[in-house]
């Protein structure tokens, strides 16, 4: 049974062209409700103490690629959708920040032109950095590309 467990399966119905990536065999339905509590907790002992296992148990979870796979896939999903949200935030707060530009009080008006102008020159200075970063990254592979070639 455990054999099973680790096998890699092909995912038939992938819809990219070529080989189908490989999928994790199913997990231990106590694997899959335990993860959101381990996903969740700020640290594994409590992750294990919120899903109601051991730390042993835990332990040895993680030494099985298929759950550390459905571990770390759980957490980009975490990751992406409080991105997401930070992303509706931010339309939000600009939203907020435009109608406080049209207050009609000048102390308001003036806080809010210093806070547009600080993160639009912060913007400004990370994309900057961003294009300084994407113009060397481009050069060491052309330097990896003419090392290759030789």
């Amino acid at each position: 049974m455990v054999q099973d467990r680790a096998r890699i399966q092909r995912d038939p119905d992938s819809s990219e062209g070529g080989a189908a990536p490989p999928v994790p065999a199913q997990l231990t339905p106590k694997q899959m409700l335990a993860i959101p509590y381990i996903v969740s907790a700020p640290s594994q002992r409590k992750g294990a103490q919120a899903a109601r296992i051991g730390r042993n148990t835990l332990s040895r979870w993680m030494q099985d690629p298929n759950f550390r796979a459905e571990i770390e896939q759980a957490r980009r999903h975490v990751a992406d959708l409080a991105f997401a949200e930070i992303n509706g935030l931010a339309l939000k707060s600009v939203i907020a920040l435009a109608d406080l530009l049209e207050s009609p009080d000048p102390h308001v008006r003036n806080a809010a032109v210093r806070t547009a102008l600080q993160n639009a020159f912060r913007l400004k200075e990370l994309s900057e950095i961003r294009n300084r970063i994407d113009i060397m990254d481009y050069a060491i592979s052309m330097l990896k590309n003419q090392r290759g070639a030789r």
